[in-house]
């Protein structure tokens, strides 16, 4: 399905708000490690276009992302690359990402 509307799936989030509104609380969550942000490394699984893990880049996290869609991944780097951050993203389902 996600390959279906990949190209046009940002315009149907505000991401603006959605990610004011989750990325306090991952951080909260990730800040509980007790640990430097630049020491932490964040997999975010089901990726989608990437926001979640531009906005933990941008936080200082070490940051990798997993889709199982190659167009949301291309999206991913694609929205990576125009934030500047250096985030790798791969094609991957969550039974091929282990390891």
């Amino acid at each position: 399905m996600y390959e279906k509307f990949a190209s046009v799936y940002d315009y149907f989030v505000n991401w603006s708000e959605r990610l004011s509104y989750e990325i306090p609380f991952i951080l909260e969550q990730l800040s509980q490690l007790g640990e430097d942000p630049y020491q932490i490394k964040v997999l975010d699984a089901a990726c989608g276009t990437g926001q979640h893990a531009i906005a933990l880049a941008q936080a200082g996290y070490q940051v990798a992302g997993a889709d199982l869609f190659p167009q949301m991944v291309q999206l991913a780097d694609l929205n990576a690359s125009a934030a500047d951050q250096k985030i790798r993203f791969k094609a991957a389902g969550f039974g091929s990402i282990a390891g």
